[in-house]
């Protein structure tokens, strides 16, 4: 991306998405802080919980208490301000080096309603990571709303977004199928436990099981996984 930033002038650079599980978020900081001096000011920081990430290195995504404990963490080190770890106040140095540029642009990209909450709290922007369809979209961004206002935020200070999959091709069957991995990967996140699948919108239950009790992390993303293969055709055009 510092390469990228030396040889662009418009376009608008970040992560998509790291985490703050197998980084330090003051190391995160740094180099985000670096690219924004770069870029003269077109970085952009997004931060998960580390799903896939966490699985490869055989544990668990972020407890929601560490993560947003880390995640105020960051906020602050990309204003430049101090963190308290134990007994020291750190800050960190490339935020000096920032100045005259606007602050680094937190977004969180949530794909359930507890770390929406927490992006309601902290984050500059939300992108939602829960599929395509507008109602959907439309209630997490409500409830995000109502709870940066019971924070004490501004709504309207908050920049809301989605990640949408999407393929442009004349033939409906190949850009269905270029599409089938990643629309099964936001799915899976629509099919954790104590979620309504009924959300998922796909008429049989066979998928959403598969989803939710045997999708393969080793294929994650990938369009020919068995379990990307056995959504059905509409699902990945339900949405249009």
């Amino acid at each position: 991306m510092g390469c990228a930033a030396a040889q662009t002038t418009r376009v608008h650079l970040g992560t998509g998405v790291t985490n703050t599980l197998t980084r330090d978020v003051s190391v995160t900081a740094d180099a985000a802080l670096t690219l924004q001096a770069l870029s003269m000011g077109r970085c952009v920081l997004a931060v998960g919980r580390g799903d896939a990430s966490a699985h490869y290195m055989g544990t668990v995504p972020e407890p929601l208490a560490s993560y947003e404990q880390k995640i105020a963490a960051l906020r602050t080190y990309l204003r430049g301000d101090v963190v308290r770890r134990g007994d020291v106040g750190q800050s960190d140095r490339m935020a000096a080096l920032s100045l005259g540029l606007p602050p680094v642009p937190l977004e969180l990209v949530p794909s359930g309603p507890r770390v929406a909450r927490i992006a309601a709290r902290f984050a500059d922007r939300i992108s939602f990571a829960v599929g395509a369809d507008p109602e959907y979209v439309a209630g997490f961004i409500a409830d995000a709303k109502a709870h940066a206002e019971a924070a004490g935020r501004d709504p309207s200070t908050i920049r809301f977004g989605a990640w949408v999959n999407a393929v442009l091709n004349d033939d409906e069957t190949i850009a269905r199928n270029a599409v089938r991995g990643t629309a099964a990967l936001w799915a899976r996140f629509s099919a954790f436990r104590g979620r309504d699948l009924r959300s998922l919108r796909v008429p049989s239950p066979e998928p959403r099981s598969t989803l939710r009790e045997h999708y393969d992390m080793t294929a994650h993303g990938e369009g020919l996984a068995a379990h990307a293969r056995e959504l059905p055709d509409d699902f990945s055009i339900g949405s249009r």
